[in-house]
């Protein structure tokens, strides 16, 4: 069999409650499928699309008779929770859901542990879960899984969701700003300070604009941090007037000025 470089190696990786043993040649479609054994001890081939996606995480051995009683065990079903756990799955597996094209499409996807509601009741109840708060995810790349998730208001979501606004290219506009050298955290300032995407993403670091309404929006880096240059005077213990100053007075960025106040001696 030949070798396809773009395969991914599932073998020993457990997916529910599989565990991958080896692949087990290819569906009629060309994708992988792999030879798994459920914890049961039934031993099948799964499609590896299946298995990353969390469409199969058993042989069946749960059975309709014991899902029935796990759902009421779990006293979930219908409640504002489980219905956050359903949408979450929609989003990253259901092709005809509206938000499918900003989770599933974009590789995002729920971890293994979190296909079973039970698992995600414990997470949520341990971590902060409150009726006026929503699921949200730290990094808007990553998947949902425990430490990328928490439970955020309604401000905090509008927030973040304008991480997942595109340009007209199709990109996202965080990831314009991150391969031009824009920290997550100076992206999110720019934006709440006011700037459009396109400036958010664009603008370098350290480079004073000219314009009078944004002009009091620059970016200094500060021992590794991103901080307005306002406040990164302040960490150093200056005013915020000290950086220009030293900049115009000796002709060097605003940057620089700040990396010779910061080293010294106060």
């Amino acid at each position: 069999m030949a070798k396809n470089p773009r395969l991914i190696n599932l073998t020993g990786k457990r997916f529910g409650m599989w565990t991958v043993l080896h692949q087990d040649g290819n569906a009629p479609k060309g994708a992988a499928r792999w030879c798994c054994v459920c914890d049961c001890g039934t031993e099948r081939t799964v499609v590896g699309g299946d298995l990353r996606h969390g469409k199969s995480t058993n042989c069946g051995c749960v059975g309709s008779r014991r899902i029935g009683a796990l759902r009421r065990s779990h006293g979930g079903t219908g409640t504002r929770l489980h219905n956050i756990w359903k949408g979450m799955r929609k989003r990253c597996y259901g092709t005809s859901d509206p938000g499918y094209a900003n989770y599933g499409g974009r590789g995002i996807t729920v971890c293994g542990e979190w296909q079973e509601f039970a698992a995600f009741k414990d997470w949520a109840l341990n971590s902060g879960y409150r009726d006026d708060l929503s699921i949200e995810r730290l990094d808007v790349d990553g998947d949902y899984e425990p430490h990328n998730c928490i439970w955020a208001d309604a401000q905090a979501q509008s927030e973040n969701r304008r991480l997942v606004a595109k340009a007209p290219s199709g990109r996202l506009w965080w990831h314009i700003a991150r391969d031009n050298g824009i920290t997550h955290a100076a992206y999110r300032t720019r934006l709440s300070a006011g700037w459009s995407h396109h400036q958010a993403a664009t603008w370098p670091i350290g480079k004073k604009r000219r314009d009078g309404n944004l002009s009091r929006a620059v970016f200094l880096n500060i021992n590794g941090e991103v901080l307005p240059m306002s406040h990164a005077a302040k960490k150093i213990g200056y005013s915020a007037s000290a950086i220009p100053q030293r900049a115009k007075r000796k002709g060097i960025s605003l940057q620089a000025a700040l990396d010779e106040l910061a080293k010294r001696p106060r």
